[in-house]
């Protein structure tokens, strides 16, 4: 197996050095003991899952439901083997949401190293979530309201800690907004090929430290983003990317790993993207003149040119080619279209569309690659280097990438055009998409997406590390036997040897404890919905509040929301109502959620995890529609693929898995309890939503009914 250790220092561990970490979950649990920690058979199994791998190597799955206290289980071993004498194994461990990764690294490992000794242990989140002092002095030029945050925050630098946002909030004793925080985080594009002072800059500083240390908590994307970049470089003993090298790899909430890889191979191709590639070339190549008199004979004035008439075509294609049909609805590949019954204006455009666009595409994604291989040797040269002032160098490193990037993104545009689907095997198999919006003065325009179909081998690639951890507490495949066959494969780990795997249910009572509602259908849905809104009333009102209601639509949240206002306003409905929405931000909604007591929260899939909310808080989830993945063309060509690859039930695993993750949200210690309420009114009959509803109660193992009156009598048990 290929590690992330460097040849030159590849490490090989012989048999006896390997067993001086703990064999047994017993032994390593010990000290937890003797400190009056009760020692569960579900984290048994887990600690010892992971355990084995550590000492023996190769990929273990493990699905640990909820208060299994799997990050011990994580923990522990990587603490041990860190500190082994002979073995001082690097660890990463790497979760989807910012609160996980702050209970490892603020709670569970302060708490393991008090018992277990000191080990050397990091936090490293994205650039975003640090401070940078010089963008918010370049941004007090532009938001005057900023300047007094600037003054307070340069007095108290040496109190920043991390310089995270939490850091900064406490520093301030503010709570900062959104836009606010946008203006003075760390950015790679204010600053490029981190030509930052390592010494001022919270990202950079973060970022050392966590090279250095034995284990490093971090996120689902800087892991895939630390893979990127280790693969750029020519000379591995020289990449340590952003995470430096490590010998075992842990993921937590694994489940999210495919998804968040999918997004960071996702490419989007706009036209103010690409003019603003354009721009930066252009000035890249400005700087070039002063130490080269060798520039490929390129105008990038007409390349722009070309590049817009080829977009405005393609936009003028779909308008004709669609009819009457909404244009904010437009969702079709980039593809050869046919035309049973084509206008003459339709066979015109279709002809440049199909002949003139790709020929033009190709042409300048030929001309970027030269503009980007001149570049990348200018800046390479020594003797010109010296030639270069420090902005110079940056200018052209970035309008180096930026012009190799795009046109590789070009010349997928020109492929998918001479396809019948809009498929294309450009650095994979990938779906090439158009979507339709409009600007801000109604003018039609497009997004074209390039979305991997698989992205195993990608993942492969990050997950080549000598012991591979991946823990979830929906990981396994209810469509498919409860198996891992499907996380196995899209993760490239169909072929390993050396596998492991356990599945652990949580410990809680969920037979006395939660309770399923479905609707039964006599409640009529609220115009343009699936759910009633009287139906919703009555529950909420039987849990006293308590609930998290979760929507798939904004509209459809307004709407609720409206209903509730107006029910208050007459008296009828006495609970605080939250509300999700761009201007109010998720950290503080939900804490003041948590806070109020019998409050309703109104709120999107991005409460569907990393939301807890224990005890009487929440007693309620409440589910107006299913939530399936938007049936579009990715979604289409998703399917096909895998259906072909022997998943058929894909697209039910898709929303099943959504769905156990939201329904999740309730019981999250031993005195919860609640009502999981599906009000879609699918479920009221025969249907696929129906049966992936049922095979979720299945899995969890709960009561049903359909009976409000049983609710109450619930609420009522569990509130007396």
């Amino acid at each position: 197996m290929a590690s992330y250790w460097p040849p030159n220092i590849q490490r090989r561990t012989t048999r006896k050095r390997i067993l001086r970490v703990k064999e047994t979950w017993e032994k390593a649990f010990e000290p937890l003991r003797l400190k009056g920690w009760g020692l569960r058979e579900p984290q048994r199994k887990v600690g010892q899952l992971i355990l084995d791998t550590i000492n023996k190597g190769g990929v273990a799955f493990g699905q640990a439901g909820t208060g299994v206290g799997k990050s011990f289980g994580c923990l522990v071993p990587a603490i041990l083997s860190a500190q082994d004498p002979d073995l001082r194994y690097r660890t990463v461990i790497s979760t989807e949401n910012i609160n996980l990764l702050n209970q490892y690294y603020f709670k569970d490992l302060p708490m393991l190293v008090d018992v277990y000794g000191e080990v050397d242990y990091a936090r490293l989140m994205g650039r975003s979530n640090y401070l940078c002092m010089s963008r918010l002095q370049f941004s007090k030029n532009i938001d005057f309201d900023l300047t007094q945050h600037e003054t307070e925050l340069q007095t108290r630098l040496s109190s920043l800690g991390e310089g995270d946002r939490s850091s900064v909030e406490e520093a301030l004793h503010y709570a900062l907004s959104d836009a606010d925080w946008a203006m003075m985080c760390s950015e790679s594009s204010y600053c490029a090929d981190n030509c930052s002072d390592p010494e001022q800059c919270f990202a950079l500083k973060a970022r050392k430290k966590a090279q250095k240390s034995k284990i490093v908590v971090t996120n689902h994307a800087l892991l895939a983003a630390d893979e990127k970049v280790k693969s750029m470089s020519a000379d591995p003993s020289e990449a340590q990317g952003i995470l430096g090298y490590f010998d075992t790899l842990i993921i937590d909430e694994g489940h999210s790993l495919e998804s968040v890889i999918l997004s960071q191979y996702t490419d989007e191709v706009q036209m103010w993207k690409v003019r603003e590639t354009f721009k930066k070339v252009s000035e890249a190549l400005y700087h070039a003149q002063g130490v080269s008199k060798t520039a490929p004979p390129i105008d990038m004035g007409k390349l722009e040119i070309d590049f817009i008439k080829c977009f405005d075509t393609i936009v003028e294609f779909f308008m004709e080619y669609r009819g009457n049909e909404s244009w904010d609805y437009l969702a079709e590949p980039l593809c050869m279209k046919s035309v049973m019954m084509a206008t003459p204006e339709l066979r015109d455009v279709m002809h440049r569309y199909e002949s003139d666009v790709p020929l033009t595409l190709e042409g300048i994604a030929l001309s970027l690659n030269e503009v980007s291989k001149y570049l990348s040797k200018l800046v390479k040269d020594d003797e010109n280097t010296e030639r270069l002032s420090r902005k110079a160098k940056r200018v052209i490193k970035t309008g180096a990438s930026r012009s190799k990037d795009e046109a590789k993104n070009i010349i997928t545009l020109a492929t998918a055009l001479r396809t019948e689907d809009g498929i294309v095997s450009h650095q994979g198999l990938r779906g090439i998409n158009v979507y339709g919006y409009r600007d801000r003065k109604d003018n039609p325009r497009i997004k074209v997406m390039s979305e991997p179909l698989d992205i195993s081998i990608k993942a492969q690639r990050i997950l080549d590390v000598r012991a591979v951890c991946i823990i979830s507490a929906t990981l396994a495949d209810p469509t498919d036997n409860m198996s891992f066959r499907y996380t196995k494969r899209a993760l490239g780990l169909q072929d390993k040897e050396n596998v492991r795997s356990v599945i652990v249910d949580s410990p809680f009572d969920k037979k006395n404890n939660q309770l399923f509602y479905l609707t039964g259908g006599e409640y009529a849905k609220y115009p343009g919905t699936q759910f009633s809104h009287d139906e919703a009333l009555e529950l909420i009102k039987a849990s006293n509040g308590s609930s998290l209601v979760l929507f798939t639509s904004m509209k459809e949240m307004l709407g609720f929301k409206e209903t509730l206002d107006f029910e208050k306003k007459q008296g009828r409905f006495n609970h605080s109502i939250y509300m999700q929405s761009k201007d109010v931000d998720k950290r503080i909604l939900a804490e003041l959620f948590k806070k109020d007591t019998n409050s309703v929260l109104l709120g999107s899939s991005s409460f569907m995890t990393g939301f807890d909310a224990a005890g009487e808080t929440l007693t309620q989830v409440i589910i107006p529609k299913y939530t399936n993945p938007r049936f579009d063309t990715l979604t289409k060509q998703r399917m096909d693929y895998w259906r072909n690859m022997g998943f058929p039930t894909w697209y039910q695993r898709e929303g099943l898995m959504s769905f156990l993750q939201s329904v999740g949200r309730l019981l999250r210690s031993d005195d919860c309890y609640g009502v999981i309420s599906v009000l879609d009114a699918r479920v009221a009959n025969p249907s696929k939503v129906r049966d992936s509803v049922k095979l979720a109660m299945d899995y969890l193992g709960s009561d049903s009914t359909s009976d409000v009156e049983k609710v109450r009598s619930f609420y009522g048990k569990h509130q007396s």
